[in-house]
């Protein structure tokens, strides 16, 4: 019976390979926290462009990206807003893609791909006069 069990050796310092682990996985948390509050100094004038770019250049599903920006629209119009709210639409399309698409990876990992991109944006970039419609 015992000859069926086998146990893989993976080595001695078990603690000190997590130990490791999750250090670099704090490590990474607190430099994403920083980005994103990092996102709430900054002043974006286009706001509605803004995040159709973003929206558009991401990835995110169209009818999802529709359903956030229309949430955005009837809460902001066309006043200033920071970085940090054209993130969180970007989020609340994310969450729209995931109640949508709960069983397409695809579609999953590309609207997770949007939200990731959306946090490091150059915003300079993305903050320009145009196009407020999908």
């Amino acid at each position: 019976m015992a000859k069926d069990v086998a146990i893989p050796h993976i080595g001695e310092d078990i603690k000190g390979r997590v130990t490791n682990a999750f250090t670099a996985l704090l490590a990474y948390f607190d430099d994403a926290s920083t980005d994103i509050s990092k996102l709430q100094t900054i002043e974006v004038k286009n706001g509605k462009a803004a995040l159709v770019r973003v929206l558009k250049s991401g990835g995110m599903p169209k009818a999802e990206a529709a359903e956030a920006f229309a949430a955005y629209d009837s809460i902001f119009g066309n006043a200033s807003v920071t970085a940090a709210d054209i993130y969180l639409s970007v989020c609340d399309a994310y969450g729209s893609v995931v109640r949508n698409h709960a069983k397409d990876a695809k579609k999953l990992f590309a609207a997770a791909d949007c939200v990731a991109r959306c946090a490091r944006v150059r915003w300079s970039d993305v903050d320009l006069p145009g196009k407020e419609e999908l």
